[in-house]
């Protein structure tokens, strides 16, 4: 793997102005859209290190009168290991992507388009493409992409008192390592 780019993208204006998920404080960027490709570029890659950010920025959100703090377009430039990583994430965008790209040596690259829903229903399937030398070689769509519903079963098991290890998610305190890494970055720089 030579170089890996994901971008979540999705208009999240009305779910802002309800304040949607904000608890007692105002979300970031990073702590809506990253931890899922995050999660993704670790799964896929089998990484075994933590980030290094080289570069994160995050732009403020705006709708009329109303501004939320570094909760706009987003991005973070970095490694893992000595693979060039580039996540970004734009919350006030009209078009919804959930897209990984995974380039690689000889010329191949993997795309990975996941499904977008809509109340539990597909709107647009899982597309994997691998691409070689700019010719598509194998290109899928599944109606069927759970990898969200398992993660979020696997976390639920893994805190559960009932379940002590679970082998899938031997990762988690690295994946929470690095994914509070890019979100305290943010804070404690007042990045913009």
């Amino acid at each position: 793997i030579r170089k890996v780019y994901a971008n979540f993208s999705k208009n999240r204006m009305k779910d802002s102005l309800n304040k949607r998920g904000f608890g007692n404080k105002e979300l970031i960027n990073f702590e809506i859209e990253f931890p899922h490709m995050i999660y993704l570029i670790r799964y896929l890659t089998s990484t075994k290190f933590p980030i290094r950010i080289d570069f994160c920025s995050c732009d403020n959100m705006k709708i009329d009168n109303f501004e939320f703090k570094n909760h706009g377009y987003g991005i973070v430039i970095g490694e893992y290991g000595d693979i060039p990583v580039i996540m970004e994430s734009d919350l006030s965008t009209y078009s919804m992507i959930r897209r990984v790209v995974i380039i690689c040596d000889e010329d191949i690259i993997i795309e990975i388009n996941y499904a977008h829903y809509s109340k539990e229903k597909i709107i647009k399937p899982t597309e994997i493409k691998i691409k070689q030398k700019g010719k598509i070689i194998i290109s899928k769509k599944y109606n069927n992409d759970n990898n969200f519903k398992l993660f979020l079963k696997r976390v639920i098991n893994y805190f559960s008192a009932t379940v002590k290890v679970n082998p899938d998610l031997i990762d988690i305190k690295d994946f929470q390592v690095d994914c509070l890494k890019i979100i305290n970055s943010v804070r404690e720089n007042n990045v913009y």
